[in-house]
């Protein structure tokens, strides 16, 4: 009798755990919200520019392409201002193009009006460490890349 007693109340207890780690699981992964935010849009400045910024500041841009990681990198383009602020672009309907910012997980996206429905556009970026990671360093380091490849040519050229 008490033992019977003893396995109903550990079948609820399991059941009960069961549903809690459900509900739990449900909540961790329901963030899909809509947020007040602006998206950071930004562009390196000319190379030309950045070249100098970097000459003044003592850095070989052969460090940047051979040594340096992403997260160097990015901190090298915020610290110095290698970059400069897009204006937001408009649409067709002349409104500007990101019409609502949603969150989904750790991760920011458009929602655009679309034929009277919603959907998904472009990930964005909030902050500009973000923006910087996920949009700049790439460019940057494909630009250096670029220019040491021109200099070495026309070096040769010589």
């Amino acid at each position: 009798m008490i033992e019977q007693y003893v396995l109903d109340e550990l079948k609820k207890y399991k059941e009960e755990n069961e549903q809690l780690k459900k509900e739990n699981y449900d909540l961790k992964n329901k963030h899909v919200v809509m947020v007040d935010e602006t998206p950071k849009r930004g562009e390196l400045k000319p190379i030309n520019n950045i070249i100098e910024i970097l000459n003044e500041n003592n850095i070989d841009p052969r460090k940047i392409v051979d040594e340096m990681g992403s997260n160097e990198i990015r901190d090298l383009i915020l610290n110095l201002n290698l970059y400069k602020e897009k204006i937001p672009t408009k649409n067709n309907n002349g409104k500007e193009s990101c019409d609502i910012i949603v969150k989904i997980g750790n991760k920011f996206y458009e929602l655009e009006k679309y034929y009277g429905d919603y959907k998904l556009e472009n990930q964005v970026s909030i902050t500009w460490e973000d923006e910087v990671y996920y949009e700049l360093v790439d460019k940057l380091y494909d630009e250096i890349g670029s220019y040491l490849r021109k200099l070495k040519k026309e070096s040769n050229d010589e």
